[in-house]
């Protein structure tokens, strides 16, 4: 049930880019950053 909320799941890489806009993301669901992908 609780991996319907997540929108996508992301490395460290592109969180690091994406970090400052993720206070204006998609209210469709959370991302997650997991260290081991991508």
């Amino acid at each position: 049930m609780w991996q319907q909320l997540i929108e996508r799941v992301v490395g460290l890489d592109e969180a690091a880019v994406l970090l400052p806009g993720l206070d204006r993301a998609s209210p469709a669901g959370m991302t997650m950053i997991d260290p081991l992908h991508g």
